[in-house]
């Protein structure tokens, strides 16, 4: 049985959404949830925990920024990641002791660069679809 890939997008710009959304479904059907803060992306995380195929978070979010929701992840649930942001992992706070290891986490920097993102969202969707036919 083959369970589509189940995708939390985070970001607060309304638009911005949608652009992730055509650009996944080039790879494969999926289904997605929202969040716009890091308050909602922890409790959609907590709502559907090890069913979430892929978390895209922005940096960049009012309130609590998108170190939150990595780290919450990180320490609860380990689901595939990516930071998205404007600037570099230089310039964000919290992040010394985080490593983006291109195959469980990514970071992306905006603009985007539409065939980089496919090519990372691919190896992680794939690797996190492995490890689920492996048990």
């Amino acid at each position: 049985m083959n369970i589509r890939p189940q995708v939390l997008i985070v970001e607060d710009l309304i638009d911005i959404p949608q652009i992730y959304v055509d650009l996944l479904l080039l790879i494969s059907p999926m289904d997605f949830y929202f969040a716009q803060t890091a308050k909602e992306a922890i409790l959609k995380i907590q709502e559907l925990g090890s069913a979430l195929s892929l978390i895209l978070c922005d940096y960049s979010m009012p309130g609590a920024s998108g170190v939150a929701v990595l780290r919450f992840n990180l320490e609860n649930y380990r689901r595939p990641f990516c930071l998205i942001t404007g600037g570099s992992l230089d310039s964000m706070e919290g992040l010394e002791d985080v490593h983006f290891d291109g195959k469980t986490n990514h970071f992306i920097s905006k603009p985007l660069d539409e065939v980089q993102f496919i090519s990372k969202m691919r190896i992680l969707i794939q690797a996190e679809e492995a490890a689920n036919s492996n048990q």
